[in-house]
Order: C-alpha cells, then sequence, then structure tokens
C-alpha cells in the first residue's frame, strides 16, 4: 500500500501535506508511514490510505461540467449596448439585479473585442488601486499619487486614439461590479472620459445608480455625465434560461427545461449552480436518468446558496 501511495503522490503531484489533510492524520504520520519509519497502527494507516486512493481515483474519473458562454437574448442586447456605448465614445451604465449573468457578458465582450479593457475590482479598491490596475492593464508605471496616474491613462489614451484610424478608434474601458467603488474612483472614471474621450461602461447591481446619484443628489456633476443606460432588471427572461440549460444538457425535453427553468427561478447563477449538481448527481448515478427526482435533488443542495444570494442583494440596496 505504500508503494502504491508513493506512485500516487508521484504520478498526481499532490503534496504529502495535501495528502495528510485529505486522509485525516498528520503531516508526521505520513511522513513516517511513506518512509517506512512509522510506529503507530500500520494496519490502520494501510486502510487509510487505501480509502484514500479509492476517493481519489473515483475524484479523478468525475470531470467538472463546463458551463459555455450562451449567446442569449439578454446577452445580444447588452454586447450591442457595450458596442454603442464604444461607438458614442460615453459614459453609460449597466445595472440588474445579482446572478444574471453581466460579468459572462463583460468577460466575453473583452475576449473578442481587443479595444475593450476589462477591470474586476475587488470590494476593497480604493480611486488608487482602480488606476493602478488601469495603469497595469495599460502597460503604463503604477507608481505615483492619483492625479499622477490619472494624468498618465489620459494621456495614454489620447495618444492611442490619434494612432488608431476612426473606424478603430473607439475604445471602452469596462468597469464590473461598480456598485463597490467609492465615489472618488467613480469621480476619476469620470475625468477619464471627460479628458480623453475614452468610453466607459459602469456594470453593477441596481446601488450603482444610487452611488451615482447621491443619497440627496449631491452627485449631479457625476450623474449628468451617464448619457447611456441599460437596466437588467431582477430576472432573465425565461427564454435565456431554456437556452442555456438547453445548451448545457444537450436536450429538447421540454419538460426537463421547464422543470430547471422554474428551480433557477429567473437567476443565470443559481442555474449554473444547479446544472453543476445535476451533472455531478447523474455522474455518481450512471444508471439515473434525467429526470425531475435528479433536478429536485441537485435543488436541495441549493438553500445555503440562495440565502446567501438573498443576504448579498439585500445587503446591495440598502
Amino acid at each position: 500500500m505504500i508503494e502504491q501511495l508513493r506512485q500516487f503522490l508521484e504520478t498526481s503531484g499532490m503534496s504529502q501535506n495535501k495528502a495528510a489533510d485529505r486522509m485525516g492524520v498528520s503531516r508526521s504520520a505520513l511522513s513516517g508511514y511513506l518512509n517506512g519509519k512509522y510506529d503507530g497502527d500500520i494496519a490502520g494507516m494501510d486502510k487509510k490510505a487505501a480509502l484514500f486512493l479509492e476517493q481519489e481515483g473515483d475524484r479523478a474519473e468525475l470531470k467538472k461540467l463546463d458551463i459555455p458562454y450562451v449567446e442569449t437574448g439578454t446577452a445580444k442586447k447588452m454586447k450591442g449596448w457595450l458596442g454603442l456605448a464604444a461607438w458614442l465614445g460615453q459614459l453609460g451604465i449597466v445595472y440588474g439585479g445579482a446572478g444574471l449573468g453581466k460579468t459572462t457578458v463583460l468577460k466575453q465582450y473583452a475576449a473578442t473585442n481587443p479595444l475593450a479593457l476589462l477591470i474586476e475590482p475587488d470590494t476593497g479598491y480604493t480611486a488608487k488601486v482602480l488606476l493602478q490596475e488601469i495603469c497595469h492593464a495599460l502597460d503604463l508605471s503604477e507608481r505615483g499619487n492619483i492625479h499622477e496616474l490619472t494624468e498618465r491613462i489620459i494621456n495614454c489614451l489620447k495618444r492611442d486614439k490619434k494612432s488608431r484610424s476612426l473606424r478603430d478608434a473607439h475604445r471602452i474601458l469596462l468597469i464590473d461590479e461598480a456598485e463597490q467603488l467609492p465615489t472618488r474612483a467613480l469621480e476619476s472614471m469620470r475625468r477619464i472620459h471627460d479628458k480623453s474621450g475614452m468610453a466607459v461602461a459602469l456594470v453593477g447591481m441596481p446601488k450603482l445608480l444610487l452611488n451615482l446619484k447621491g443619497p440627496n443628489s449631491e452627485f449631479k456633476q457625476l450623474f449628468s455625465r451617464v448619457s447611456v443606460k441599460m437596466e437588467l432588471g431582477e430576472m432573465l427572461p425565461e427564454a435565456d434560461l431554456k437556452q442555456i440549460a438547453a445548451a448545457v444538457l444537450k436536450t429538447n425535453d421540454e419538460a426537463v427545461l421547464q422543470k430547471v427553468v422554474k428551480t433557477a427561478k429567473g437567476n443565470a447563477r443559481k442555474l449554473s449552480k444547479l446544472l453543476l449538481i445535476m451533472d455531478y448527481l447523474l455522474q455518481v448515478n450512471p444508471d439515473v436518468d434525467l429526470n425531475d427526482n435528479v433536478i429536485e435533488h441537485a435543488e436541495t443542495y441549493l438553500i445555503h446558496y440562495v440565502f446567501e444570494q438573498m443576504i448579498y442583494f439585500f445587503a446591495c440596496r440598502f
């Protein structure tokens, strides 16, 4: 058993520490076992090693479902809106509920449009950190204060715009989850847009709209620069969800698709999680066909996920 375990670690590249954690033994005990110096219960360790190898074998046979990008009606509209904002060189916003696929569309748009620059802020982003990220994406120096960083970006974009043909001059800066940005960061995006003429798309939750206006409309100058907007609402159309489910499940079974769509409740993120769990259940139960029982069983694993999404949704709105 020791030799089998050694071979597995060598071929899989898994560290001894990780293997020990998964086996539920101390790292020193596993090291001693592999080196023939373990003075504990050898038979017990053999059993744990055998169980570990069996579980890892099962894990290797399972393939995680790859959720492909599906060009739904909403995705087409959002990509069309991004193209319009880029062509007009406008500052615009896209906002809607959580889990509608906004980030997926942004990534797809950026991947297929070399003139699009996608920035994905974290919750702790300050104005300076955001500007440094943009500088990094533009291969510019990230040193300096907020003013220096902003001017560096503006000058780069101006030069870039002049060097391109009229047809190719329409760059766009995509800021995902923009509702997380502080007001100063949003002001920096406005300044970059105003001074460089580059299109900027701020994408996020409905709270983004409030952040741009201010609780008492104190940010009128900032919001007045927003020229185009797209509201996605709180749920995706049933046709979009059905299109995604059909592409992933490779089925046109109307009853199955309706059940999946109903379970997803208008949320693309919940749909993706549901499909991943369904695929797992079908892999570990190869004799079971795709039916309502599989869908309902998969949904039971989503209870905590839905609860967490509700908390996040209300936290972002208030």
